[in-house]
């Protein structure tokens, strides 16, 4: 069972992965109407893929947007682009389903750690494509090691 330990953080990262699992599912089915649609897992040169949304781009600038749902104990002090694996998904997404941008809706159950209480934030994010590219690149690489 896990639990919380001060400075340590919480213990448990399968309770953590189904908290975070928890919460896509309750946005995505809250959600679903105003923003987004969780599309069937898709594959990519061989690599299996699960946006937690695709909808359409709420600025009119581009057709389609991955839509990434996150739950973190993670502070609001960086910023999502800052968090590599984040980026590393968001891009694969983007480029797999040939767009480039991505919004992330991250819920920061910890706040800033300064007494601010949970944070819901929202980040649009825009890529170029060779970003894109260059991170998928990477990705196969890792995958034929």
């Amino acid at each position: 069972m896990g639990y919380w330990k001060g400075k340590g953080g919480f213990t448990d990262m399968e309770l953590t992965a189904e908290i975070g699992t928890l919460w896509e599912e309750i946005y995505s089915r809250c959600m679903a109407d105003k923003y987004i649609f969780k599309p069937p897992q898709i594959q990519k040169d061989g690599i299996w893929l699960a946006p937690d949304g695709i909808g359409p781009d709420p600025a009119g600038i581009v057709p389609l947007v991955v839509e990434e749902v996150k739950f973190t104990w993670k502070s609001t002090k960086s910023c999502p682009t800052e968090q590599l694996h984040y980026m590393l998904q968001l891009k694969s997404y983007c480029y797999a389903l040939d767009t480039t941008v991505g919004i992330m809706r991250i819920f920061h159950c910890m706040g800033d750690y300064k007494g601010s209480g949970p944070i819901y934030r929202v980040s649009r994010i825009v890529f170029t494509q060779r970003e894109l590219e260059r991170n998928w690149e990477m990705i196969l690489r890792a995958r034929d090691k």
